[in-house]
């Protein structure tokens, strides 16, 4: 059993709710809630916009995730720049839980370009373009805990179907819960997962998602009533699917208008971008 304590938080990775509730009086919060990241993009001290990211690990180091147009400020399709100010980000500030206190955070600011000039993350071309995440190196410091999402998530054995309900866990509109907690929105999937959406390692979501949840982690939450490959199956343990990382809503180009439908990147991107 492994428990993260803050200083009027308890929250626990390893024990069943039935379990936790018995054992504590503490306010619950959902180990996932802990994984989402507030994010900050600045062009030097001029804040241009927001965005989710989380981290994941991998041989001793840590990786922001987040989408390629939150820390570009640029459109992955037409390369222009997503910002009124046709200004293009060089920072991006991350909101880190505090060492031993969940439910504090302490913001730390990263450079998206080295001295030279060369940028900071690691990125991918697919089939038909850029892809929309990236995996930014960030150095663990003495006073924050990172919560990094475990990718073997993405081979928990749950089927996951068209309409199936999931969870997006960001901040919309720069909001929060509390603090620097997440707010997780419910979508539905609306394609089937095993088919690319427009040639690309994506699939869609029906959610009515905000701008500030560009690249939240999706995740398939199943408790009671479980379908695995085994069919469905009743009083066996919890799980959790990661299904991917958002990066927005798809658009009407002719109307210029947002659909309900979002696009998630599938974790395989992921474990390109870091050779996982």
């Amino acid at each position: 059993m492994r428990r993260i304590r803050g200083s009027n938080i308890t929250m626990t990775q390893a024990m069943s709710w039935p379990q936790y509730l018995r054992e504590t009086t503490m306010p619950i919060v959902h180990p996932l809630t802990a994984i989402s990241l507030h994010l900050e993009i600045f062009f030097n001290a001029q804040q241009l916009g927001s965005g989710t990211g989380f981290i994941v690990a991998r041989d001793g180091e840590h990786f922001l995730i987040t989408n390629w147009h939150v820390v570009s400020g640029r459109d992955p399709k037409t390369d222009n720049p997503l910002s009124g100010l046709a200004a293009i980000p060089n920072t991006i500030r991350i909101w880190h839980h505090r060492k031993d206190l969940l439910g504090k955070w302490i913001p730390k600011d990263v450079s998206l370009q080295d001295g030279n000039g060369k940028l900071t993350w690691k990125e991918i071309d697919t089939a038909d373009g850029k892809a929309d995440v990236i995996a930014l190196p960030i150095e663990v410091t003495n006073d924050i805990d990172v919560h990094p999402l475990d990718i073997t998530l993405a081979n928990t054995d749950l089927i996951i179907l068209p309409s199936d309900p999931v969870s997006i866990i960001g901040f919309p509109y720069n909001q929060s819960a509390f603090g620097k907690f997440p707010i997780w929105k419910t979508g539905h999937v609306a394609s089937d997962i095993d088919i690319d959406y427009a040639k690309r390692p994506i699939f869609l979501i029906d959610a009515s998602t905000k701008k500030g949840m560009s690249g939240s982690p999706v995740i398939a939450y199943r408790s009671g009533l479980i379908h695995s490959s085994e069919g469905f199956q009743l009083g066996v343990p919890p799980r959790t699917k990661f299904m991917g990382i958002y990066s927005g809503r798809v658009q009407d180009e002719e109307l210029s208008e947002l659909s309900n439908l979002g696009q998630v990147w599938k974790p395989s991107v992921i474990v390109q971008l870091l050779g996982i």
